[in-house]
Protein backbone atom coordinates (compact mmCIF):
# COMPACT_ATOMS: atom_id res chain seq x y z
CA UNK A 1 0.00 0.00 0.00
CA UNK A 2 3.04 2.65 0.80
CA UNK A 3 3.63 2.38 -2.92
CA UNK A 4 0.30 2.81 -4.30
CA UNK A 5 0.16 6.37 -5.76
CA UNK A 6 -2.61 8.66 -5.34
CA UNK A 7 -4.26 11.51 -7.29
CA UNK A 8 -6.39 14.00 -5.61
CA UNK A 9 -9.37 15.51 -7.89
CA UNK A 10 -11.04 18.41 -6.00
CA UNK A 11 -14.15 20.12 -7.31
CA UNK A 12 -13.34 23.48 -5.83
CA UNK A 13 -16.51 25.08 -6.09
CA UNK A 14 -18.60 22.46 -4.57
CA UNK A 15 -16.66 21.74 -2.38
CA UNK A 16 -16.65 25.34 -0.76
CA UNK A 17 -20.35 25.88 -1.03
CA UNK A 18 -20.50 22.54 0.92
CA UNK A 19 -18.46 23.56 3.26
CA UNK A 20 -20.02 27.02 3.50
CA UNK A 21 -23.33 25.26 3.95
CA UNK A 22 -22.04 22.67 6.64
CA UNK A 23 -19.67 23.95 8.57
CA UNK A 24 -20.05 28.02 7.94
CA UNK A 25 -16.82 28.12 7.10
CA UNK A 26 -14.16 27.38 4.19
CA UNK A 27 -10.44 27.62 6.33
CA UNK A 28 -9.50 24.09 4.91
CA UNK A 29 -5.80 23.26 5.04
CA UNK A 30 -5.40 21.92 1.51
CA UNK A 31 -2.28 19.82 2.90
CA UNK A 32 -3.31 18.22 5.20
CA UNK A 33 -6.34 17.04 3.92
CA UNK A 34 -4.23 15.68 1.09
CA UNK A 35 -2.04 13.65 3.30
CA UNK A 36 -5.30 12.30 5.33
CA UNK A 37 -7.38 11.57 2.17
CA UNK A 38 -4.02 9.99 0.76
CA UNK A 39 -3.73 7.52 3.97
CA UNK A 40 -0.46 6.77 3.95
CA UNK A 41 0.41 6.26 0.22
CA UNK A 42 2.53 8.51 -2.12
CA UNK A 43 0.38 11.54 -3.44
CA UNK A 44 1.11 12.04 -6.99
CA UNK A 45 -0.58 15.74 -6.59
CA UNK A 46 -3.74 17.37 -5.66
CA UNK A 47 -5.94 18.80 -8.46
CA UNK A 48 -7.83 22.15 -7.39
CA UNK A 49 -10.51 22.98 -10.01
CA UNK A 50 -12.18 26.08 -9.85
CA UNK A 51 -12.95 29.30 -12.01
CA UNK A 52 -11.55 32.53 -12.06
CA UNK A 53 -13.64 35.62 -10.35
CA UNK A 54 -14.01 38.64 -12.78
CA UNK A 55 -11.91 41.57 -11.31
CA UNK A 56 -13.91 44.01 -12.80
CA UNK A 57 -17.64 42.31 -11.46
CA UNK A 58 -16.43 42.64 -7.44
CA UNK A 59 -12.68 43.72 -6.62
CA UNK A 60 -12.93 42.61 -2.86
CA UNK A 61 -14.59 39.46 -4.34
CA UNK A 62 -11.33 39.27 -6.93
CA UNK A 63 -8.89 40.12 -4.57
CA UNK A 64 -10.32 37.14 -1.69
CA UNK A 65 -10.34 34.67 -4.23
CA UNK A 66 -6.60 35.98 -5.78
CA UNK A 67 -5.24 35.22 -1.58
CA UNK A 68 -7.00 31.90 -1.45
CA UNK A 69 -5.28 30.82 -4.68
CA UNK A 70 -1.44 32.46 -3.20
CA UNK A 71 -1.95 30.69 -0.03
CA UNK A 72 -3.17 27.34 -2.34
CA UNK A 73 -0.23 27.68 -4.76
CA UNK A 74 2.32 27.27 -2.01
CA UNK A 75 0.55 23.88 -1.00
CA UNK A 76 2.72 21.14 -1.29
CA UNK A 77 2.27 18.90 -4.53
CA UNK A 78 -0.69 20.93 -5.05
CA UNK A 79 -2.09 22.17 -8.81
CA UNK A 80 -4.61 24.79 -9.41
CA UNK A 81 -6.84 24.15 -12.55
CA UNK A 82 -9.05 27.16 -13.81
CA UNK A 83 -12.06 27.41 -16.03
CA UNK A 84 -13.97 30.31 -16.49
CA UNK A 85 -17.12 32.10 -15.11
CA UNK A 86 -19.72 33.18 -17.24
CA UNK A 87 -22.91 35.03 -16.80
CA UNK A 88 -25.82 34.53 -17.61
CA UNK A 89 -28.61 37.40 -16.39
CA UNK A 90 -27.77 37.35 -12.46
CA UNK A 91 -26.78 33.78 -12.37
CA UNK A 92 -22.43 33.18 -12.98
CA UNK A 93 -21.66 29.56 -14.17
CA UNK A 94 -18.62 27.63 -14.20
CA UNK A 95 -17.41 26.64 -18.07
CA UNK A 96 -14.38 24.27 -18.38
CA UNK A 97 -13.88 23.25 -15.02
CA UNK A 98 -16.03 19.94 -14.98
CA UNK A 99 -14.42 18.62 -18.47
CA UNK A 100 -11.05 20.00 -17.67
CA UNK A 101 -11.28 17.77 -14.08
CA UNK A 102 -12.53 14.84 -16.26
CA UNK A 103 -10.03 14.99 -19.11
CA UNK A 104 -7.32 15.18 -16.51
CA UNK A 105 -8.72 12.28 -14.56
CA UNK A 106 -8.61 9.94 -18.13
CA UNK A 107 -5.00 11.24 -19.53
CA UNK A 108 -3.72 10.67 -16.10
CA UNK A 109 -5.09 6.97 -15.36
CA UNK A 110 -3.93 6.48 -18.89
CA UNK A 111 -0.65 7.16 -18.52
CA UNK A 112 -1.06 5.08 -15.64
CA UNK A 113 0.46 8.57 -13.03
CA UNK A 114 -1.79 6.89 -10.29
CA UNK A 115 -2.86 3.48 -8.38
CA UNK A 116 -5.94 5.39 -7.03
CA UNK A 117 -7.85 8.29 -7.60
CA UNK A 118 -9.83 10.45 -4.94
CA UNK A 119 -12.58 12.39 -6.63
CA UNK A 120 -13.83 15.25 -3.69
CA UNK A 121 -17.05 17.52 -4.18
CA UNK A 122 -19.74 18.57 -2.21
CA UNK A 123 -17.81 16.98 0.75
CA UNK A 124 -17.45 13.67 -0.21
CA UNK A 125 -15.10 11.57 -1.68
CA UNK A 126 -15.78 9.05 -4.10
Amino acid sequence: MPDEMVGIFIDGSNLYRSLNANKGRQDLDFGKFAVKLAGGRRLLRTYFYTAAVDQFKGLARYQDQQKFFYRLQRTPYCELRLGRLVTHGQEELEKGVDVCLAVDMLKLAWSKAYDTAILVSHGITI
